[in-house]
């Protein structure tokens, strides 16, 4: 692999489930952004779409807001154009 090429990637969730030893501040519903070479465990649910990761704690990189429910055709007074 060329250096220059490497692009390294983060990946977003939502946290399901928090373990027993874990920090008060990893609630269930939070949306975190963690790294893309943290080591975290992946799965796939039987119905091929719905993903789960198991990531520790220190691999968390930042608490991220909720994502805005946006409806088509919203756009236009959300940003005013």
């Amino acid at each position: 692999m060329r250096p220059d090429t490497h692009v390294a990637a983060h990946y977003t969730g939502i946290i399901l489930k928090r373990g027993v030893k874990a920090p008060k501040e990893f609630e269930e519903g939070k949306r975190i952004l963690f790294e893309q070479f943290s080591g975290f465990e992946k799965y796939q649910a039987g119905d091929g779409k719905t993903r789960y990761a198991f990531v520790m704690t220190d691999a968390c990189l930042a608490f991220l807001p909720k994502r805005a429910n946006v409806e088509a055709g919203d756009d236009d007074k959300k940003y005013g154009d």
